[in-house]
């Protein structure tokens, strides 16, 4: 299973609903990319709780911080 699927959130019509979400998104390099659609499982998973919940400890809190 490549890096990319296993971060899929299927949806109710069988697609990934992280690539639906992020098809418009163009960043200039990959790595934002990949950053990006971890963060959107991650919020996904755990919808309406705070940031340093969902990213569970300080080092991934302050890179979706940075992100942002």
């Amino acid at each position: 299973m490549d890096r990319l699927a296993k971060d899929c959130l299927p949806s109710l019509e069988g697609e990934c609903s992280i690539d639906r979400e992020s098809s418009g998104c163009d960043f200039r390099d990959a790595r934002l990319g990949d950053r990006f659609r971890k963060l959107l499982t991650q919020i996904g998973s755990a919808m309406g709780q705070s940031i340093p919940l969902v990213c569970q400890d300080w080092v991934n809190t302050k890179a979706a911080y940075r992100f942002f």
